[in-house]
Order: C-alpha cells, then sequence, then structure tokens
C-alpha cells in the first residue's frame, strides 16, 4: 500500500524515469529540475532554438555580405572621385617623357589584374667626389642646412648620445621639383665626359696599370650610357608648399611638382659632426596604362632600361600631372627612327 501513495509513486518515477536527477539508466540525461508527469521535456522545449539559431546565422551572413559589397563600392566611389578631382581642369604640369624616363614595364599577375604599370625614373642632381676613381656622391648641394629647416628638420640637432641611434636618417613629407632634360642633365653629362677625360689621364701615365684600364672602360660605358639610355628626371629642389615652388619653376613643360619624403641624419666623421641629407621617396611614381594606349606600351622595348644598352628610345610619352599632383598618360607616340 505505501507504494500507492501518490507521493511515493512520483518520487519512484523521479528516480527510475528518464529524466531522472540522478541517471540509472545508460543513456538517461540529468536534468537539474524533474518534469511532472504530462509535462513536456526539457529536450523537447529547446528543439525549436535549432532552426531559430540558423536562422540567426543566415541574416547575419547576409548582412556581412551586404557590409561587404557596399565598404567596395564606397571605396571604389571615393577612388574614381579622387581621380575626377585630380584630372580636372588644366593639367598642373605635362612632361613629354621617354622610354628613358618610364621603365621597367611591368604587369600585375593575370589572376590579380590585367594592368600595366610604367614607373617614373627619377635622379638627384648630385656631384660625384672629387676623385677622378670614386663612384660616391656628395649630398645635393641645394639641399643645405638652410633647405632642410625650412622642410621642418631640427638641424641644429645634436649627436645621439648612444652609438646605436647615431646616423639614422628622419625623414620629413615635401614637394619636390623634377626637371626634364634641363640644368641637372647636362650636368650630369658633362660629369661623365669629365671623368673619363681624368681617368684616360690617369691611365696615359701608367699605361701598364690594369686597374685604370678596367676604370677607362667603365668611364667610357657611363658615358654612352648617361647619352643614350639614363633617365634625364632630375630631383633639383624642395619646398613645404606648392605656390612658391611653380613660381619659381614657372615652366610646366619641363618642371613637375610632386609629393615626396626628404630625410637628414645627424652623425660624427673624424670627430666633427656632420649632417647628410638626401631625397628618399617620391610618392606616386606608378603611373597606370589605360586600355587605349597598352598596344603601343607593349612595343616599348624594356632593353632601354638595362644597363649598357645604347639605342635611342623612339617612344613618346605625354604624362599630365593634376590638382593632386599625380600623374597619368595623355598620349603615347613612337617616333619613326631617321634612315
Amino acid at each position: 500500500d505505501l507504494f500507492r501513495r501518490p507521493f511515493l509513486h512520483q518520487v519512484f518515477r523521479l528516480v527510475v524515469g528518464r529524466h531522472a536527477e540522478v541517471s540509472l539508466l545508460p543513456r538517461a540525461r540529468s536534468v537539474r529540475g524533474a518534469a511532472p508527469a504530462g509535462a513536456e521535456t526539457p529536450a523537447r522545449i529547446a528543439l525549436p532554438a535549432a532552426p531559430r539559431g540558423r536562422a540567426v546565422r543566415k541574416w547575419s551572413r547576409a548582412h556581412l555580405l551586404a557590409a561587404g559589397l557596399a565598404l567596395i563600392a564606397v571605396t571604389n566611389a571615393v577612388v574614381l572621385l579622387r581621380v575626377a578631382y585630380n584630372r580636372s581642369g588644366e593639367p598642373e604640369s605635362r612632361l613629354q617623357l621617354s622610354a628613358r624616363e618610364l621603365g621597367p614595364i611591368f604587369g600585375y599577375s593575370a589572376g590579380e589584374n590585367s594592368g600595366v604599370v610604367l614607373r617614373l625614373q627619377w635622379r638627384v642632381s648630385a656631384p660625384l667626389l672629387d676623385d677622378a676613381l670614386s663612384t660616391r656622391r656628395e649630398t645635393p648641394q641645394w639641399l643645405d642646412e638652410a633647405k632642410l629647416a625650412s622642410l621642418g628638420f631640427d638641424v641644429a640637432e645634436p649627436l645621439a648620445s648612444s652609438l646605436r641611434n647615431r646616423g639614422i636618417y628622419r625623414w620629413k613629407p615635401a614637394l619636390l621639383v623634377l626637371e626634364l632634360d634641363g640644368a641637372a642633365y647636362r650636368a650630369a653629362l658633362e660629369g661623365a665626359r669629365t671623368r673619363l677625360e681624368r681617368v684616360e689621364a690617369l691611365h696615359r701615365a701608367s699605361p701598364s696599370d690594369a686597374r685604370l684600364a678596367q676604370h677607362v672602360q667603365a668611364a667610357r660605358h657611363a658615358l654612352v650610357q648617361e647619352e643614350t639610355t639614363s633617365s634625364r628626371l632630375f630631383v633639383v629642389d624642395a619646398g613645404p608648399e606648392r605656390e612658391p615652388l611653380r613660381t619659381k619653376y614657372p615652366e610646366r613643360s619641363r618642371y613637375a611638382i610632386v609629393p615626396g619624403r626628404v630625410g637628414m641624419r645627424v652623425w660624427e666623421h673624424e670627430g666633427k659632426r656632420r649632417i647628410d641629407a638626401s631625397v628618399m621617396a617620391l610618392v606616386g611614381t606608378e603611373v597606370h596604362v589605360p586600355l587605349e594606349f597598352r598596344a603601343a606600351v607593349a612595343r616599348m622595348p624594356r632593353a632601354l632600361t638595362l644597363p649598357g644598352h645604347a639605342e635611342p628610345s623612339r617612344f613618346e610619352v605625354e604624362v599630365a600631372f593634376g590638382k593632386r599632383l599625380e600623374p597619368w598618360i595623355l598620349r603615347v607616340a613612337e617616333r619613326t627612327p631617321a634612315r
């Protein structure tokens, strides 16, 4: 009779049932609260949550995809607006460049992009050391302490207390002036000729010196390279603002103004404090080739940019620099070589 009492009967079912507080059956689950008779089990109550979770995941993926596409669209729109603004109105400058100033040619891999890019080949007008056999160059004369101070450098900076930090270049953004086929190139050409004359004079004084003979050969090669394949595009000045530079260099078909970086270091040489400076980089030196010009650009011989190749360039590329001082191609022409 005791087992027929309702409360004992309930206790008995809780102990041996499928959802007992203390699991006795092999695959029984333990549940924190026992379910009364006739009530739905916790497992049955949780079943509708599974499709709900999948719906949440689908919702999240759809919204993430939409957000990603929107981000791509906004990014492309910003890029197109920047390009349109840069090319609006009259170009800030136009330069007639050749393969000497626009190599080497390279393209992206087929899996990424079919674009073709030309890279501006620029140099810095810096004289060689006063040594006929030296190939080292001095700091450009125009990049003196006054110029560095105008760019924001502390030219009175003392030597670093730590040897590890001595001689480290510090850089600042600047606007740089590019000169095409001007006084800087003529000076480089004259310097190559003078160097060859000096080395030949040394070799005539010591004709049996094999080392001097090698220097003569190298100097002749350098002169041919300077005359035929080396870039005629030189960085000749720098400043913090565009207008003063354009006032100083008004010829827009010879001088372009581009953004870049200038570096300065303070170091010690023979017990004396010295300052060196250099043009560290130009920003935006890559020029993308539009589809309409790719066939012509593909015929431009890459060998023109390799050292020692003495063929003059027959190609002329008109490059414009816009309001953002970024370059783009206006025209590509191939000149017929004279017979």
